[in-house]
């Protein structure tokens, strides 16, 4: 990985990554350990949340797929590791929350995964990207989910 191209873009959200794609890792600790601390990491950086929220979905039985999609992140976070949270001054402290969930997106279970973003002025402050508890029958009932998860946040 020392020798890796930097990514410039994360994993796409149209991105298909199947439970059963690939064959099987040989050591799951690495994976998992990975992960974990992508977990970790995306404390402070929103905007890996999603990408480590589908490769936390695997985590009983990761593939070569789901193993090439992690180093895409860390090739990312190479890349990008100028970016973080800035609290400027100079911005009205306004709140702003943006919410979003991509109706049935995992073709595994068709459960819809929720996101939203906070903002105090131009700072985000919370976020999220986790899947919902159960299938929605539309998409407009899984953005109404999505938008109740940000107003509890909110609240």
């Amino acid at each position: 990985m020392a020798n890796t191209k930097p990514a410039s873009t994360l994993l796409s959200a149209s991105a298909q990554l199947l439970k059963d794609s690939g064959d099987l890792l040989p050591c799951l600790t690495e994976y998992r350990a990975f992960v974990g601390s992508l977990q970790y990491f995306s404390l402070t950086r929103p905007d890996i949340a999603f990408s480590t929220n589908k490769l936390a979905q695997f985590m009983q039985h990761p593939r070569t797929t789901h193993w090439s999609a992690l180093k895409w992140v860390l090739c990312y976070l190479a890349g990008s590791c100028n970016k973080g949270i800035f609290i400027l001054a100079t911005t009205p402290l306004t709140f702003h929350a943006y919410s979003h969930a991509d109706w049935a997106g995992d073709k595994d279970d068709y459960i819809s995964t929720t996101g939203y973003l906070l903002y105090l002025g131009s700072t985000p402050i919370s976020w999220s990207s986790r899947k919902q508890r159960y299938v929605s029958c539309s998409s407009t009932e899984a953005e109404y989910k999505a938008l109740v998860d940000t107003t509890s946040e909110l609240l």
